[in-house]
């Protein structure tokens, strides 16, 4: 009787073929040139499957689905891509490359030779277009923070990814978009965790609330962390994320992106927004140097970028971290007012004239390179989108670089047909770079803005 052959999916060998596809540098690079051909709608969609099929099968991984494709079946949108499945593939690969540097307890080395990258003037416009910021990675389908986010923002093209950074106990720093668990990870269905709620009155001037009831990171230990899993806050977006994934430190998210840009031989950058690094300070825990510490650890080489609302914070990166960009963040009035903030901190009503920010914008030259709003305090009815604005035109005629936040293209605002649309009217008013859930549409965006542009020197 003929033996018959041995099934590709054991989960042993599999596992032991993907560790070695990974160590040979072929998976993120192969992978990351799928997913990105993938949004260009002039590469076929046999093509893309039958590469994708050969992906799998090299790294000892079988294919997740069987396509009937006839070769005589003219209709290429008929063969179908089962996205589920690289994101799931995409998922193991990434939890591969995480094990590979966390194996040890000793922080990873810097790579021999390293030289730090100084940010260019116009460092945000890349190539002539817009920049576009991937918000905690591409998180409009994916779980913020989490290595799909950062995986899927990479091979989208993203020119920077995001990353928040908040402390735990044992002074790890760990990329989360609050000091509260409770709405990004699974850490209030864990039984052993329950009793340890806290209720904090919080000086910040992010806009967020000041009297906040939940569980701190600050009260967990990195190990308790490593227990949570980061799972999708909006439940708009339950149903397209994938499994929960687990909490990164930053250490991890960079090492990752640094990975990623080494395999697929490009350069990307990193925003690091110190969250409420006054409240830190507080529980004797010092983000500022931690955050240095892990970067430095991960061995990344692209270019960084710190922000925050708080100056002293950018002051700090200015003195310790020279070659790094600052990026000083502000919110809208209303918001501080409403939420009782320190309005020393607030940027002037909607309304206000030049003479009137100027007060507020100038002096952030001292520290800061950059300056990030929200798009609300540009553009507050977009039905009636200025051609300029006093705030956009102040911070641009300090030297500052503009940059907007938030863009999402499944929270469109009514008035516009399409992210292209909203896209072009914060473009207009000057704005260099966004802040964006979905990469793919900003970058489309960005590159239509340049084109338009050149059209019109012509």
């Amino acid at each position: 009787m003929q033996q018959q052959p041995s099934q590709p999916n054991a989960a042993p060998k599999a596992l032991q073929n993907l560790q070695s596809w990974v160590s040979s540098e072929r998976l993120v690079g192969k992978t990351a040139a799928y997913i990105l051909r993938w949004g260009n709608t002039s590469v076929s969609r046999r093509q893309l499957h039958t590469e994708f099929a050969a992906l799998c099968r090299n790294s000892g991984i079988p294919p997740p689905a069987e396509y009937a494709m006839p070769a005589d079946n003219p209709d290429d949108e008929a063969v179908q891509l089962d996205e589920t499945a690289v994101r799931a593939f995409l998922v193991q690969a990434g939890l591969q490359l995480v094990a590979s540097f966390t194996s040890t307890s000793e922080p990873a080395p810097a790579a021999a030779g390293a030289t730090a990258v100084v940010c260019p003037p116009h460092l945000l416009y890349r190539g002539g277009r817009p920049g576009v910021i991937a918000h905690r990675g591409l998180t409009g389908t994916n779980p913020e923070h989490s290595i799909l986010a950062y995986t899927e923002a990479f091979a989208a093209g993203a020119d920077y990814i995001e990353m928040d950074a908040v402390c735990t106990k044992d002074g790890h720093v760990i990329v989360r978009h609050d000091l509260l668990l409770d709405k990004d990870t699974n850490v209030k269905s864990l039984e052993r965790f329950q009793g340890r709620a806290q209720e904090r009155r919080v000086w910040a001037v992010d806009g967020d609330k000041l009297l906040m009831k939940g569980f701190y990171a600050c009260d967990f230990t990195l190990a308790e962390v490593k227990e949570m899993e980061a799972t999708e806050e909006f439940e708009s977006r339950k149903e397209a994320a994938d499994a929960p994934q687990q909490v990164l430190t930053l250490q991890e998210a960079c090492a990752l992106v640094q990975k990623l840009a080494s395999e697929a031989g490009r350069d990307i950058g990193i925003f690091i927004e110190t969250k409420r690094s006054h409240f830190h300070k507080q529980q004797q825990l010092d983000l500022e140097p931690l955050i240095k510490q892990a970067v430095a650890a991960s061995g990344f080489q692209g270019h960084v970028v710190a922000q925050s609302f708080e100056p002293d914070s950018l002051r700090w990166f200015q003195r310790e971290c020279p070659t790094w960009s600052r990026m000083r963040l502000v919110i809208d009035s209303d918001t501080a007012s409403r939420i009782g903030m320190d309005m020393g901190y607030a940027c002037p009503p909607y309304s206000s004239l030049r003479a009137d920010l100027l007060p507020f914008i100038a002096p952030m030259k001292e520290y800061a390179t950059m300056v990030g709003v929200r798009k609300v305090q540009l553009i507050a009815d977009d039905a009636n989108a200025p051609e300029h604005h006093p705030l956009a035109d102040t911070i641009l005629e300090q030297g500052l670089q503009l940059v907007a936040y938030t863009f999402r293209a499944d929270q469109l605002p009514a008035f516009y047909n399409s992210p292209t649309e909203e896209y072009f009217a914060h473009f207009r008013l000057g704005v260099q770079a966004v802040f964006t859930d979905h990469c793919i549409h900003a970058l489309d965006a960005a590159k239509q803005w340049q084109n338009k542009a050149a059209v019109a020197k012509a």
